[in-house]
């Protein structure tokens, strides 16, 4: 081999060599480097857009119907109510009405007749405002119950009257609070009841007030009346959404000492020393007012005596039926079967030889008596709000009352007669409960006269 082919072979021999070595090191890094983590490409964010401004909702034309009662809740006529620059006069029936506009959102009413005059501030007219200038009417915390504007606007005014109060005891005697008039707001899904009246607290007592319906309290302030000068204004809500129906109510008005700050009593102390402030029985004040339309009241009172004269009438029936056959049974455990005409109310359950048949008690228990019991309760639960929840808490009682009766009845008294095991579907949750025939007995018998007032509503 010639000289310069030696050096070439020889040339590219170490190249070679190089090239493996560099390729065995690069190996060994990759063996011993850290597996990489693969980071997903960072996004660039999608640019800020400006949030969507609430469209607000536009007011509507509303008209404003109302009215003005006397003390006595009797219609006032002659009434001329002024609103900002209409006015409009009640008629014989005390009612008076505003033609359909956009109003402001807050506007004072007054009442005019023979020389007396009544104002009623910061009545909400159009779109409510989260500010005002009457704190006593628009304060922070009832402003959030305001409805945005209102869906109807429909105004009863109750007039000055005597009104009831409860004295309190104090050196110089005396009413401590009454209420004199009172302002109903009904805005379609909501209602306010302003009430005004006088006291002879000092000024900064403050005196809770509330809304009785039925003998239950239907409403409450937000926050007490604060008195000034002798006087308070005392405002109450409904619920936003909670029904309310047209009707009389009973209006309280309460001085509380537990409602006061403590430092209170020590400046009534020094301006009215003859007061015993700590002492001081809680004084309170009710009155009768009127809140809607009399003839829509009417017309709830009527649907809702008709549905629980007809579900009394239902309950009542379904009383007698099991009672009568009760009293069957106790004469054939007196060994008084004899006493028993063929044919009489509850001898269905007698077999040909007299004797109680226990496939004609399944009969009647399960096949006539508590499908129609359980029809009825069914229908009951099935009712939406309701006007007089006392009246549908009664019917509550007294249909299940009468179910726990019929198995009382029967795993207590009917199967231990025939000398049977008790059955299954007579189900009581606790056995030794014989005594409570008694309980459900009463229970059933007070509900039934309870109920007898709202099935008299109708007529």
């Amino acid at each position: 081999m010639r000289p310069v082919t030696r050096r070439i072979v020889l040339l590219l021999t170490v190249v070679v060599f190089v090239a493996a070595v560099g390729y065995a090191l690069r190996q060994l890094a990759q063996k011993d480097a850290p597996t990489p983590t693969l980071v997903p490409p960072v996004e660039a964010p999608p640019p800020e857009t400006a949030p969507t401004a609430e469209t607000p909702t536009a007011a509507a034309a509303l008209e404003v119907r109302g009215l003005v009662l006397d003390p006595a809740l009797q219609p006032a006529p002659g009434v001329t109510v002024v609103l900002g620059e209409e006015r409009a006069t009640t008629g014989g029936d005390g009612a008076f009405s505003f033609p359909a506009a956009i109003r402001p959102g807050r506007v004072d009413v007054k009442l005019e007749k023979a020389g007396a005059a009544w104002i009623w501030p910061a009545l909400l007219a159009g779109r409510a405002e989260a500010t005002g200038d009457n704190p006593e009417a628009w304060s922070d915390r009832e402003t959030y119950l305001l409805p945005a504007i209102p869906a109807r606007l429909r105004w009863t005014f109750n007039l000055a009257g005597p009104g009831e109060s409860a004295p309190g005891e104090s050196a110089s005697g005396g009413d401590w609070i009454r209420i004199d008039e009172a302002c109903a707001e009904d805005w379609g899904t909501s209602l306010r009841v302003r009430l005004r009246g006088r006291t002879r607290l000092p000024d900064g007592a403050r005196i809770s007030t509330s809304l009785y319906f039925d003998g239950q309290r239907f409403m409450a302030d937000v926050e007490p009346a604060v008195a000034r000068g002798g006087t308070f204004t005392g405002s109450v809500f409904s619920a936003p959404g909670e029904p309310f129906y047209s009707g009389a109510y009973v209006a309280e008005a309460t001085y509380s000492g537990a409602l006061q700050h403590p430092s209170v009593f020590e400046t009534w102390s020094r301006e009215r020393p003859e007061e015993d402030w700590a002492g001081l029985i809680t004084p309170e004040a009710r009155r009768e007012i009127l809140v809607g339309d009399p003839r829509e009241a009417r017309a709830e009172d009527m649907k809702a005596g008709t549905y629980y004269r007809e579900a009394l009438d239902q309950a009542r029936q379904l009383w007698r039926e099991l009672k009568v056959r009760m009293e069957v049974v106790r004469k054939l455990r007196r060994g008084r079967g004899s006493d028993l005409r063929p044919g009489a109310p509850g001898t269905d359950l007698l077999e040909p030889d007299g004797k109680l048949g226990v496939a004609r008690w399944r009969k009647f228990l399960d096949e006539e008596w508590r499908p129609r019991l359980a029809a009825l309760t069914k229908t009951h639960g099935e009712r939406g709000p309701e006007k007089y929840p006392e009246a549908a808490r009664l019917l509550e009682a007294l249909l299940s009352s009468l179910l726990q009766a019929s198995y009382a009845q029967s795993r207590f008294v009917v199967y231990p007669f025939l000398q049977l095991p008790p059955d299954e579907r007579d189900f009581y949750p606790d056995e030794e409960a014989a005594g409570d025939l008694v309980r459900l007995e009463r229970i059933i018998e007070g509900s039934l006269d309870g109920l007898e007032k709202y099935a008299r509503l109708s007529e």
